[in-house]
């Protein structure tokens, strides 16, 4: 009985010991990861378990532990985080139950997710999925950077023909359908709004209707009441109002 309870001792001193060395050099601070995993374009690998989780320690035990597991997570900076002293960032990433997982390229944008327990096969495969998913989004990122780039020296330039070009390329920002292309093109349309709201006019003629509808709220608030526009009239009605709009404005000193 004594050599039984031994051995039971033992088994669960290694299980205990495996559950911790599986996860046992991965990063706490998700905030230090991203920065550093940014500077080498590398995704991030964030880890929602707690202490009580039962299917938590079995994927410790288990899936984590897997010689092959272990050497796809090389690829990632991998961050674990205690499910109840992170309520905000569980929020973040819309975790409700763990275990959790969320990859993030090396940006920090969210580019898949799982919530639950997953084997050897199931997480491997995964894995996979999520680091093409990364590389993709890493690609975009790219792609943006070197668009924004340009669309700065553009609205720089000397030549009024590239200005205005770029000046529209950045309406097309704020109608497209990536986060960033239209957040950055909010943006800058508005700092430019801001300094000639004269800008602002081409934009209520854009193809799109979101496009119309946001210039209209920006031109309204430098306006107020006497702007008058309806981005839902045809385009020679819009034209047409367009030019009674830009009639508002006094000559550029």
């Amino acid at each position: 009985m004594k050599r039984k309870t031994h051995y039971i001792g033992l088994f669960l001193l290694l299980a205990f010991a495996l559950q911790v060395a599986a996860t046992e050099d991965w990063e706490t601070d998700l905030s230090k990861t991203l920065a550093a995993s940014k500077e080498v374009d590398r995704p991030v690998l964030v880890y929602f378990t707690a202490s009580w989780c039962g299917p938590c320690r079995l994927m410790k035990r288990t899936t984590l532990s897997d010689p092959k597991i272990k050497e796809a997570l090389g690829s990632f900076a991998t961050v674990l985080l205690d499910f109840d002293k992170n309520p905000e960032l569980a929020k973040q990433f819309g975790i409700q139950g763990i275990p959790a997982f969320v990859m993030l390229s090396s940006s920090g944008d969210p580019v898949a997710k799982n919530i639950g327990y997953m084997d050897v096969p199931q997480f491997d495969r995964w894995l996979t999925d999520g680091v093409a998913a990364a590389a993709f989004a890493a690609g975009q990122q790219k792609v943006f950077a070197e668009n924004v780039a340009q669309l700065e020296t553009a609205l720089r330039s000397s030549s009024e023909e590239e200005r205005i070009k770029a000046i529209n390329l950045l309406f097309d920002f704020c109608g497209s359908s990536e986060r960033a292309d239209r957040e950055y093109g909010a943006k800058k349309i508005k700092e430019l709004g801001d300094a000639d709201p004269r800008i602002l006019i081409t934009g209520l003629n854009h193809q799109k209707l979101a496009v119309r509808i946001a210039v209209s709220k920006l031109l309204h608030q430098k306006l107020g009441e006497e702007f008058q526009f309806d981005p839902w009239l045809s385009q020679p009605e819009r034209l047409a109002a367009a030019e009674r709009v830009k009639a508002k404005f006094s000559p550029a000193k």
